[in-house]
């Protein structure tokens, strides 16, 4: 088995010039694109009335009334208009690189 570092210096030594993400699980495990929203949440990033708000939505999309390219195109949205320079000082830090419990259904 490879581990992260040998993994990293793999890809890396290539030098690439393109990332591929996969946010909702399609590829690998998890629903990075939610773990990120909830995160950015748990800090701060956006206001109270913006975190509730795509929570809401959230919850929709989770029982199967909001469509996946929308709630996609809403959580992206929630970022529109932040500033680097404006942002908590603690959210300026990379996000935690650690595994959480799937979201419930």
């Amino acid at each position: 088995m490879v581990t992260s570092e040998q993994f990293h210096k793999s890809i890396l030594s290539r030098q690439p010039k393109v990332a591929v993400f996969d946010c909702d699980g399609t590829l690998w495990d998890g629903d990075t694109g939610s773990e990120f929203m909830v995160w950015t949440i748990e800090t701060g990033l956006v206001s109270r009335e913006t975190a509730d708000w795509i929570d809401d939505r959230y919850r929709l999309y989770r029982k199967g009334e909001l469509s996946e390219i929308a709630i996609c195109g809403e959580m992206v949205q929630i970022y529109q208009g932040l500033r680097e320079d404006k942002a908590p000082s603690e959210v300026r830090r990379p996000v935690p690189n650690q595994p959480r419990p799937a979201a419930p259904a």
